[in-house]
């Protein structure tokens, strides 16, 4: 108002429309500031970050690639490139952006995260463990720890895992699936008392998933407990087909018939 045509003083509105969630408004403002000034990194970017929550991921990428081509060392240009490659499936550009990014902050824990989730999943594990170790050590809390132990869990090195996931879970008390993922490698170490603590804390954290009540139903079995086992299958087999799984359901069916229990018990 007092400026008159002002580039950053549109982009920087447009960041607050944002947060405060008027996205229709706020990339009215970031265009208008690149009317302005077309190279403008702050509209750029938030332009390009409105276009991907949006779904237009190709929009996006054009503009964090020009982001990027007029500032080589943007840090969060080149990482939000990588998240919009990533949606396109573009998953060797998604590696070299974020590559670039940790190269531009090596205590950027973001970038060395999703670069260890891509190792996991290319079954590179010593690469992934240090890559989620970095991220770690930079800051990044239970998303980190996480992906650490996945790493060391596909590793086969359960112990460092239940201790990578121990840290997930006490980040990330509210997340179902790091106590999932607990519960998964107490019960594979041994642990069956925890294993059934960390399971219990996952269904009462997502009451709906099958998965976890399933989970829960196993570590129950193993410990003889057949009739709280039982109940545990009757309730995943019923989410199960509830969600028209209904080849899962059926073997929960069977597993419940093998451990002796009438519907009625199940039920109860």
């Amino acid at each position: 108002a007092t400026t008159g045509d002002n580039a950053y003083a549109h982009a920087n509105l447009a960041s607050v429309l944002s947060q405060q969630g008027n996205p229709v408004e706020a990339a009215d403002h970031n265009r208008k500031a690149l009317a302005l000034e077309s190279d403008n990194l702050i509209a750029l970017s938030n332009l390009a970050t409105l276009y991907l929550d949006s779904g237009k991921v190709g929009e996006a990428i054009k503009l964090y690639e020009r982001s990027v081509e007029l500032n080589p060392k943007f840090l969060y240009g080149w990482f939000n490139l990588g998240n919009a490659y990533q949606k396109r499936g573009r998953v060797n550009d998604a590696e070299r952006a974020w590559q670039r990014a940790a190269d531009l902050n090596p205590r950027m824990a973001a970038a060395w995260n999703n670069l260890a989730g891509l190792a996991i999943e290319r079954g590179e594990f010593d690469e992934a463990i240090t890559m989620a170790t970095r991220a770690e050590a930079g800051g990044g809390g239970g998303a980190a720890a996480m992906t650490l132990g996945r790493a060391l869990d596909a590793a086969n090195r359960l112990d460092d895992a239940v201790d990578a996931y121990r840290r997930a879970a006490t980040a990330d008390p509210r997340s179902p699936v790091a106590a999932n993922n607990l519960g998964s490698v107490l019960e594979r170490t041994g642990h069956l008392d925890e294993a059934v603590s960390a399971f219990r804390r996952a269904v009462r954290l997502d009451p709906q998933s099958p998965v976890f009540e399933y989970n829960l139903g196993v570590v129950l079995e193993k410990q003889g407990n057949r009739s709280a086992a039982g109940e545990a299958f009757g309730r995943a087999e019923e989410r199960f087909r509830a969600a028209g799984n209904s080849s899962m359901a059926d073997a929960i069916a069977t597993r419940r018939e093998a451990l002796g229990l009438s519907e009625e018990a199940t039920a109860r």
